[in-house]
Parts: C-alpha cells; sequence; structure tokens
C-alpha cells in the first residue's frame, strides 16, 4: 500500500492512474483505496457460476460499503465461461459462441456458465446506474468479431 502511494503521487503530475484489481473478498483498507485511482473489480470467478448479475451487484456493494467512492470502481466482466463440474475448465467466449451458438439471453450452456449478452448488458447498466467508473473485460481477446460480440453489447448498452 505504501509503494502504491508513493507511485501514485510520482505519477499525478503526468496525469497518470494507478488501478489495482480485486476480488471483494479482498480488503487491503483505506490506505489502499486512497492510494490509487480505480479499483478493477474482478466480479467473476465466485464458486459454481462464477460471475452471476446478482454476485456483482454484491461485489460492487462490498466495496461501497468500505467507503470507496463508486467513480473509482470498474465492474469487471469475464469474456469467458467455466466448467460447472470442472471448475478449473475455462473456455473463452469465443469458443462457447462457435460450439453452441447461445441465444442472446443465455448464460449456461453445454455444462458452462458465462454471461451472455443480456446479462453483460444488465451488468453495464447497473454500473452506469450506480456511476462507477465504468467496467473491466477480463479478456477482450476472448470475444468474439460479430454481431455476437459482448464489446459490441457493452457499447449497445451505453448508447442509447
Amino acid at each position: 500500500v505504501a509503494l502504491l502511494g508513493e507511485v501514485h503521487q510520482a505519477f499525478a503530475p503526468h496525469h497518470l492512474r494507478v488501478s489495482v484489481a480485486l476480488a471483494a473478498w479482498q480488503d487491503l483498507g483505506d490506505d489502499l483505496y486512497t492510494a490509487v485511482d480505480r479499483v478493477h473489480i474482478m466480479a467473476y470467478d465466485h464458486e459454481s457460476r462464477h460471475s452471476t448479475f446478482e454476485q456483482a451487484v454484491g461485489d460492487i456493494q462490498a466495496f461501497l460499503e468500505r467507503g470507496v467512492p463508486p467513480e473509482k470502481l470498474l465492474l469487471g466482466v469475464p469474456f469467458y465461461g467455466r466448467s460447472l463440474s470442472h471448475w478449473d475448465t475455462a473456455f473463452t467466449y469465443a469458443e462457447i459462441v462457435a460450439q453452441h451458438r447461445p441465444a442472446p439471453d443465455v448464460d449456461e450452456v453445454g455444462g458452462v456458465y458465462f454471461n451472455g449478452i443480456a446479462t453483460i448488458q444488465q451488468k453495464t447498466r447497473y454500473a452506469l446506474a450506480q456511476q462507477l467508473g465504468g467496467v473491466m473485460i477480463w479478456e477482450l481477446g476472448q470475444d468474439t468479431t460479430d454481431d455476437t460480440s459482448l464489446l459490441r453489447a457493452i457499447d449497445q448498452a451505453i448508447s442509447p
């Protein structure tokens, strides 16, 4: 935390930002939240269905209850899915789409839980409504490049 504070002071005159990525169970104290410009909430990799909307709301609430200003928070969204029976097995969103062609409102297919278009848009709209700093994607290279793209879904959620 002390090192982050020093880095923040050194970077501030150059308009550079210091960020950290944390899961909701990681609370490094008030000094950390002062020392950084952004907290990227890793609202994924929970047990079972690893990244539900309800889990994301709970993760955001945990940081808000610690007093972290909402504008410092970015809601992390996964562009991958996890096997429900073998948690350590993951698939990119592109792999899931290529194999299963899920409907936009589907988050579970073939024993894999992921965030489909509707859930990504719901999370994005929630981040906007809570006046968070934005959303963070893990990991953009796992997206598709056609009309099933989750990045496109985020853009559609923020553009009227």
